[in-house]
Order: structure tokens, then C-alpha cells, then sequence
């Protein structure tokens, strides 16, 4: 009897899980995954597809994506031709509520004052220019709240009956925003207006942020790996200017930054791009302390 008890008890439990209503949100980028979980509570299951140490601009979907998509309620992407790799899980998963132009797809670069859009043809020999501008604005705190925002609203839409819950996580996280940007600030006005040099043209949103004047990349362009003569050249600004610090992701080829770094004295500094990147960026909030801190501490040295 207490065995047949037991199964009815299972069978109940895993019928009512199922029609329980809980939200499943699928990211492109962990970033964005950390926002919406702290917005969405226990309300929602959030599955990033990149991991942090990932290059987001090549990243290649496991099939078990495919799935997580298919259950998904929203989708979340960067947008801008950075993620177009979610276009095949889209294709794949089946699932009308998250298609492109449909109610559950969130594009967050809607609302973003965009740098670096090209003007004119875009064509080949200007290496890999994303033609509706550089999309990696989250690495900017002042668009992380434009991007919590649009998760806040598209959660309302979606789920008005919730619409309390979310305003009260959506306030607080903002509050907790607000706070890391007020210390970040402080940090910066020990760097305003010094030179940096990045890997990669990635970085320009959270240079904008640290009002940092970047002289050059070691990538000549973007995509296109340094000629021999690329470095020189590069080497010779960073002398003129008293680079102290080249800033690259945990991804990036360190064979040109080494032979920089040995003829400058700069110092390599690895930051994440993405939250999970390295170790101790475990939220956007990590993140961004993290990498300001890092500039500011090899910048001011």
C-alpha cells in the first residue's frame, strides 16, 4: 500500500511540476543570463548557450542547445550580427513563441547608443566590422541598466500577473547597479584621459567607460591578425606614449602581445569578456569591478 502511495505521490508531483508555469529563458551570453536571473527569481529557469571563456563570436551550439530552445519561453541576444550562430538553434528548435520577430525574442541592442557604426560600403579588407556597429555594449555598466531594464519590461508583457515580483528583484538589482557604478566611477578619476592599448576592438564600450584613450589595438583590424610590420608600428606608438598595459581576452592568440610586452615593458593584462570568464567574475557585477579594477591598478602602477 505505502508503496503504491509513493508512485501516486511521484506521478502527481512530476504532473503538477509540468504544468507549474515556470519560465524558461535561454541567453546567448552568460551576461545577460546573470541580469535575468536576478530579475526573474525563482520564477524562471536561465540557460545560458556561451560559457564566459568563450569567444562569442564563434561559439559552436552543443545539440543539447537545441533542446533549450525548443522549451523555451524567451529568448535573449546580443543582437547586431555578434550571436548570428543562434540563428541555426532557432532554425532547429521549431519553436514559434521565440522566432524572430515573435513576443518571447529580446534583442538588447534595440535601446544601446552604439559606437563604431560604419558609414559608406562595408566590404572585406576592413576585417570583421559588424555593420550595425560594435556589439559588445554590455561591457559598459551604464548599458548593463539599459539591458536589465528591457529584460524588466519584457518580463512584465509577458507575465503581468508577476509584475510586482519582478519590479521588486528589478529595483534592487538596480539599486546594487547603481552602487558598483558609483565605485567604479571613483576608481576611474585616477586613469581619466591615459592610454591604453587593447587586443581587441571589443573593449572600446568599457574604455568609453573609463574615459581611456585608446592609441591603437594589436589587431590592426578587426579579426586580422598583426604583420610583422603591424607590431612594429604599434610598438613604436606605445613607446611614444608611455603605454604601461596591453589589455587582452582569456581567448586571444598571446603570441604578438608577448613580443609587444618584451620590447615595451607593458604589462599583459587578461580580462574577461563575459562573466565566467576567469576566476572571481561569477556575476556582471564581478565583471565589471573586476576588469576596472584591473585597469586601473596597471594603468596608475
Amino acid at each position: 500500500m505505502m508503496k503504491n502511495i509513493l508512485t501516486v505521490a511521484f506521478i502527481l508531483y512530476f504532473v503538477l511540476s509540468a504544468f507549474a508555469g515556470d519560465i524558461n529563458i535561454v541567453t546567448t551570453i552568460p551576461d545577460f543570463a546573470d541580469i535575468a536571473k536576478n530579475i526573474v527569481g525563482d520564477k524562471a529557469e536561465v540557460y545560458s548557450i556561451m560559457k564566459g571563456w568563450q569567444d562569442p563570436h564563434s561559439v559552436e551550439p552543443r545539440p543539447s542547445a537545441v533542446l533549450k530552445v525548443r522549451n523555451a519561453d524567451i529568448v535573449i541576444v546580443v543582437g547586431m550580427d555578434l550571436d548570428m550562430w543562434i540563428d541555426g538553434l532557432l532554425g532547429a528548435a521549431k519553436n514559434s513563441r521565440v522566432l524572430k520577430g515573435s513576443t518571447g525574442y529580446l534583442d538588447l541592442s534595440l535601446h544601446i547608443d552604439k559606437l563604431e557604426v560604419p558609414e559608406g560600403k562595408v566590404d572585406g579588407s576592413m576585417g570583421d566590422v559588424h555593420i550595425y556597429g560594435n556589439p559588445h555594449y554590455w561591457l559598459n555598466p551604464e548599458n548593463g541598466k539599459i539591458i536589465a531594464k528591457d529584460i524588466y519590461i519584457k518580463l512584465v508583457e509577458l507575465y503581468p500577473e508577476q509584475k510586482e515580483y519582478f519590479e521588486l528583484n528589478y529595483t534592487k538589482y538596480i539599486k546594487n547597479l547603481d552602487a558598483m557604478i558609483a565605485k567604479t566611477k571613483q576608481q576611474i578619476k585616477k586613469i581619466e584621459d591615459k592610454t591604453a592599448v587593447f587586443s581587441h576592438n571589443c573593449w572600446i564600450y568599457l574604455a568609453q567607460y573609463c574615459k581611456l584613450k585608446v592609441i591603437g589595438f594589436v589587431e590592426p583590424k578587426p579579426g586580422i591578425a598583426p604583420s610583422p610590420s603591424d607590431i612594429v608600428e604599434l610598438i613604436n606608438k606605445m613607446k611614444k606614449n608611455e603605454v604601461k598595459a596591453m589589455f587582452v581576452e582569456p581567448f586571444f592568440n598571446m603570441s604578438a602581445p608577448e613580443k609587444i610586452s618584451q620590447k615595451t615593458g607593458a604589462k599583459i593584462v587578461v580580462m574577461p569578456t563575459s562573466v565566467g570568464g576567469i576566476e572571481g567574475a561569477n556575476t556582471y557585477i564581478d565583471l565589471i569591478e573586476q576588469n576596472v579594477s584591473k585597469i586601473v591598478t596597471a594603468i596608475s602602477e
